[in-house]
């Protein structure tokens, strides 16, 4: 329930932006950036879970959406 109150107030696309740039929650020094560095890293996938359009188990795999989206194209024309 915490989660969901401080993302809402955080916004989920400038958590999801501060995923993609590495962003320490955790030099926030408070409880607010504890929770949201326990969501970056290994609360990540019990979060988004309840989402199932949102499918990364992790930030890192969030993070590199892109490439693995490009390497599934190039192994597509491939074959």
């Amino acid at each position: 329930g915490r989660a969901d109150c401080v993302l809402k107030l955080y916004g989920v696309s400038n958590f999801l932006a501060d995923i993609d740039q590495r962003r320490e929650f955790w030099r926030c020094g408070h409880l607010i950036g504890d929770l949201l560095d326990w969501l970056a890293t290994e609360g990540f996938g019990d979060f988004f879970e309840r989402f199932p359009d949102f499918s990364y188990t992790t930030a890192e795999e969030y993070r590199q959406r892109y490439a693995v989206a490009a390497l599934r194209g190039l192994i597509g024309t491939m074959r």
